[in-house]
């Protein structure tokens, strides 16, 4: 039909199970803890914020890690190749 032209697609799922991540970031838990706080009851994620005993300053606030449990990804790639003739 078109002599030196091809045609991929290739269709790809990947699992991956008990996956380890740091899905959120220090404004995340920053958000969370303050917004438990207005509601009276100490969050978790106030633990993950580190502060100065003498002053109250945060000093660095850590993100944690979880177990996602599974992770699920697909996707679809195409693939077009011509291949000019060959000359002397």
């Amino acid at each position: 039909w078109l002599d030196g032209f091809s045609v991929n697609v290739d269709l790809w799922r990947i699992y991956l199970n008990d996956t380890i991540v740091s899905p959120i970031g220090a404004q995340t838990v920053a958000n969370v803890c303050f917004n438990s706080d207005t509601t009276g009851t100490p969050g978790l994620f106030c633990n993950f914020i580190h502060r100065n005993p003498v002053n109250g300053d945060v000093v660095f606030i850590t993100a944690p890690t979880v177990n996602l449990g599974r992770l699920d990804t697909r996707g679809v790639d195409f693939g077009f190749k011509y291949r000019l003739p060959e000359t002397r």
